[in-house]
């Protein structure tokens, strides 16, 4: 969370998918000769001076590895006797400095690790080129040049620490990230998250490999494409202050690929665990609320080979690798005893339902020196995948989940980079995801779908909620990612980067651009073609579903940039600008008729939207003492949003009004079947008939209603796209050899808030009422209390529904978004090979949405100021001075869920409480708008004021590295899972009622795993 040349005329006059594809082809053969922005770049720079201090332009510096296929770089120190390596692979090098009438300088062993300039200063005497001083090399844990946060996961770590293998599994780790992803939180589990970091947003996080992004969309969060980590050498999070390569301020978690090399080598990496192997953490509390253990392991597996080497020394090399692995958890709820009952009652003769994912990976990279100039890299990955019971969780039962194979689903990308000259670098790539994603019922069975258009749905694949528990069951009901449809799916992404490089002794200029575009077509079916909510049991309401739909798409992206390192004595400037491009065109859509709706057709619709930023990039970065070993860094950095919201998903098929809500008691009233949850109403007439009430939104059924429009003041133009400014101020210092500590402050804020507006009404459309709660000591001051504030619109709009999406800017009231928060963090490294790296995080978001677009209603818990909160994470790794052991761990202690949160779109999400009309009738003095039977949810607790208890949890691996003759080298290892056996709440279940705070997912009970590698 960037696409085509000419990206900003040619979108019009393309005339199909085959010419979009024949474009994207073209674009990537011209982005081959241009240069490309080269991500997690390291690089070596310093100065050079005499003994008597004189500076020393001239010289000539080496930096020389294996690490490099040509084997070595070299540049010139300009006048004040400066010098700039830039695009070297991680690895360690040995940098000698050259002047005739001076002895040569040598210093070996500088280790470079990903994203990260060393620095690498000279003092030459005057003597013979032929005499050479040979200086060690140390481990260099300050950069005094980069602005940006980055935090590096070398191979050691990657290898070491007992966590998943899996690239995101590694960033929770981070102080100050968060995630919604309960398995890679835990670090067993294989769903990918969404992840944030100082109040950045979820949906701008992804991963990349070498730079490319790999979501599945042109912003973030969605991985449909899994790295396989034997692939990898090492892995480099960006956490803040971004440089003008990068358009969103989300993490981006970039992997760095591992190429081969001039001798073979290789590993085999495996691990097994199952429920054998898994201890109880369920105490006689949770046993007595009805938990099951959600979350654990029945059974864990992972098979990873993978080998490299030369094709031809120093001039082609080769990496491949196959890797089988996945995951069986415990969902935490049982199969129905009777799948097609109206009651969902436990089948406790079974094993509890299980959520299995399942991923294959078969890749391989080819690079190509095809001159000393030019080297070439190409990468291929087939990736297919199974989900099994994709959305079972305690809430929902086997029988409403879904089974979701990806197939195909692979990856390709291609490199070319150009030393042109030792101050000119020019790189260009290009990369290609296509995934294709089916969603099914979850037996498997397509008879439960909807036969021909008109045609009666079969009762049995009707979807059910219990409202008091928020309990799906009998089939899926509207849970995402796609239910109640069964899709088929597939989802194309092209990326084009290019970029050029000129440096200097002080300056590494560039200019760059990236350029994407998605593809993606959706054709779903109903699963069903209503669904039932029931209140205890009894049949309160339907939701209606438009069926079928079509959801075709293209968005292009363009992102234009220069940046300049500048070094001016022991300051180094840090100064960028971006512009971004987004264009979102949707073609001609034809959309067959449903049991509701009629055939539609929907026209073309372009630039929804068509947007124009310019965004500055600043930071420095000081040198404090001239030692490199404190550096003082501050930075501000305007950032868009990602792409990932209602407006640049305006297809007109997915904003027209596809389902709607009417009552429904199964009483037999007029002349209805009263028991038999079948509803005898006249679907055609939304007004109150048979056992059937009005129609939520009068909207629903007409072809290509007006049902959401976007204001043009926010769809096209410069500046009118959502954005965000950050702000940080750093130290970092290196208190001794091999210690470094990071202190850093960040602030963020938002800008150009939208709101939906329904423009059929007005406040004045809005009558109080209040609701008074149940005594319940688990409530604020015990409960009992009347919260008013609470607004149903009138009888006479109800239903009535025009909807606009413009700017909050239009309204009275407040609206902000901002976050502050401070990150202490260290990074040890010790002779004998410990390392130590991790600290704190705290921190806190405001939001506020205090402002009545048409319901009275949002003023309600619309500022949200919750405490700060802190987290403390760590990685480490410790060889034991016996029997060549190594001990390492993954700690990680964090805030408990909170029980009501917020949403920046305005929707106070948490505890809720389902009122009936009964309830609220007295001070509404009416019936509600939905009926007399008519129901509605409404928030109960202010957001930020309630939490669980804090969580910890501790994974420890203890490692004996066994040498197997001259060549192999085992590496056994036993990981377990927390150790400490934690029965901690992560998640709870938020509708109030009888099972209000009951945990639905805990913390994984102590697992034993065992796992090795063989090196060789």
């Amino acid at each position: 969370m960037n696409g085509r040349v000419k990206a900003a005329t040619w979108e019009n006059t393309c005339g199909g998918r085959s010419a979009r594809r024949v474009l994207a082809a073209l674009t990537l053969t011209v982005a081959m000769l241009t240069p490309i922005v080269a991500w997690a770049q390291s690089g070596i720079a310093g100065a050079v001076s005499a003994t008597s201090g004189a500076v020393l332009p001239g010289v000539t510096v080496e930096a020389a590895s294996p690490a490099l296929m040509e084997k070595v770089r070299t540049v010139v120190t300009v006048g004040l006797g400066q010098y700039k390596i830039i695009d070297l692979r991680p690895g360690l090098y040995t940098v000698s400095f050259t002047l005739p009438g001076f002895s040569t300088v040598k210093r070996e062993g500088v280790e470079l690790p990903a994203a990260f300039t060393a620095t690498v200063n000279a003092e030459l005497k005057v003597g013979t080129v032929e005499e050479t001083v040979t200086v060690s090399g140390e481990a260099l844990l300050v950069d005094v040049q980069r602005t940006s946060q980055r935090n590096v996961m070398s191979k050691e770590i990657l290898d070491a620490v007992p966590i998943q293998r899996m690239v995101q599994s590694y960033t929770v780790f981070i102080p100050g990230v968060v995630t919604s992803g309960s398995g890679i939180s835990r670090g067993l589990g294989t769903d990918s998250g969404a992840l944030a970091i100082h109040g950045s947003s979820a949906g701008e996080a992804y991963v990349a490999i070498d730079g490319f992004n790999t979501s599945r969309g042109t912003g973030g969060q969605g991985f449909y494409y899994i790295a396989n980590t034997a692939t990898i050498q090492e892995v480099v999070v960006s956490t803040g202050a971004a440089g003008a390569e990068q358009p969103w301020a989300g993490l981006v978690t970039n992997s760095i690929p591992r190429e081969g090399g001039n001798t073979f080598s290789g590993q085999v990496y495996f691990h097994y665990t199952n429920d054998h192997f898994s201890q109880s953490n369920l105490t006689d509390t949770l046993k007595a609320q009805g938990v099951s253990p959600t979350g654990a392991i029945r059974e864990s597996w992972d098979f990873n080979p993978g080998v490299g080497g030369p094709i031809k020394t120093n001039k082609l090399w080769f990496f491949g690798s196959y890797r089988h692995w996945g995951n069986e958890v415990d969902a935490g709820i049982r199969y129905n005893l009777t799948p097609t009952a109206w009651a969902y009652r436990p089948d406790l003769s079974r094993p509890a339902a299980t959520f299995r994912l399942s991923d294959r990976s078969y890749a391989a990279r080819l690079t190509w020196q095809a001159t000393q100039k030019n080297k070439f890299s190409i990468f291929y990955d087939q990736a297919p995948r199974n989900w099994y019971n994709r959305s079972v969780s305690p809430i929902v039962s086997p029988e409403a989940s879904t089974w979701s194979p990806y197939r195909p689903n692979y990856l390709t990308s291609l490199t070319w980079k150009s030393p042109v000259s030792n101050r000119i670098l020019l790189e260009a790539g290009g990369q290609y995801i296509h995934t294709v994603l089916w969603l099914y019922h979850n037996d498997h069975d397509p008879n439960l779908f909807n036969g021909p258009a008109g045609s009666a749905p079969d009762p049995a694949a009707i979807g059910a909620t219990e409202l008091t528990t928020s309990l799906q069951f009998r089939s899926a009901v509207g849970a995402a990612p796609a239910a109640p449809y069964g899709i088929f799916a597939t989802n194309s992404t092209f990326w084009v980067r290019a970029a050029v490089s000129y440096i200097t002794g002080s300056h590494a200029f560039k200019v760059g651009v990236d350029d994407g575009i998605r593809d993606s077509l959706q054709d779903q079916y109903v699963n069903g073609d209503y669904s039932v909510n029931l209140r205890n049991g009894a049949p309160v309401s339907l939701t209606l579903y438009g069926s079928s739909k079509n959801d075709s798409r293209t968005k292009a992206v363009l992102g234009i940039y220069a940046q300049d390192q500048w070094t001016l004595h022991r300051l180094t400037l840090n100064l960028g600008v971006r512009y971004d491009y987004l264009n979102a065109y949707i073609p001609a859509q034809d959309v067959p008729a449903t049991r509701w709706l009629p055939a539609r057709r929907f026209d073309p619709v372009d630039g929804v939207p068509r947007w124009h930023d310019i965004s500055p990039r600043l930071g420095g970065s000081y040198d404090l003492f001239g030692t490199g070993k404190t550096a003082l860094k501050a930075t501000l950095n305007r950032y868009v949003n990602a792409a990932n919201g209602p407006i640049a998903n305006s297809n007109p098929v997915l904003t027209s009004v596809t389902s709607a809500n009417r009552n429904w008691t199964d009483d037999g009233r007029n002349g209805g079947i009263a028991g038999d949850f079948l509803p005898q109403c006249d679907f055609s007439n939304p007004q109150p008939n048979g056992e059937c009430g009005i129609l939520s939104n009068l909207n629903f059924g007409r072809n290509n209603p007006r049902a959401t429009r976007n204001d043009p003041a926010i769809v096209t133009g410069f500046g009118v796209r959502g954005y965000n400014w950050e702000s940080s101020a750093a130290i970092q210092h290196e208190l001794l050899q091999g210690l470094s500590v990071n202190v850093g402050y960040f602030r963020r804020w938002y800008g150009n808030f939208t709101v939906l507006q329904n423009q059929s009404v007005t406040p004045a459309d809005y009558d109080p009422y209040c609701i008074t709660f149940a005594v319940d000591a688990r409530l604020p001051n015990g409960g009992g209390y009347r919260q008013c504030g609470y607004y149903d619109v009138s009888l006479a709009k109800v239903g009535q529904s025009t909807n606009l999406v413009t700017k909050a800017s239009n309204f009275q009231g407040q609206r902000s978004d901002v976050f502050n928060g401070v990150d202490l963090t260290v990074s040890a490294r010790w002779p004998n090979g410990a390392q130590l790296t991790g600290g704190t995080s705290t921190g806190r978001e405001e939001i506020k949405t205090c402002q009545v677009v048409d319901t009275p209603q949002a003023l309600l818990f619309c500022d949200n100021k919750p405490p700060f909160q802190t987290q403390l994470k760590f990685l480490g790794v410790y060889p034991l001075p016996w029997w060549g052991i190594q001990v390492s761990g993954a700690f990680q202690s964090v805030p408990g869920p909170e029980i009501s949160s917020f949403s920046i779109t305005g929707n106070n999400q948490g505890t809720s409480y389902v009122a009936t009309n009964n309830e609220v009738k007295s001070t509404l003095g009416r019936d509600l708008s939905s009926g007399a039977n008519g129901t509605v949810t409404v928030p109960m607790i202010q957001p930020g004021t309630m939490y669980g208890d804090r969580w910890s949890q501790l994974d420890v691996r203890f490692t004996k590295n066994l040498q197997i003759g001259r060549t192999l080298r085992l590496l056994a290892s036993l990981d377990i899972f927390n150790i400490l056996n934690s029965s901690a709440t992560q998640a709870v279940n938020v509708r109030y009622g009888p099972d209000w705070l009951k945990p639905t997912q805990i913390l994984s009970a102590r697992l034993f795993r065992l796992s090795g590698q063989l090196n060789f």
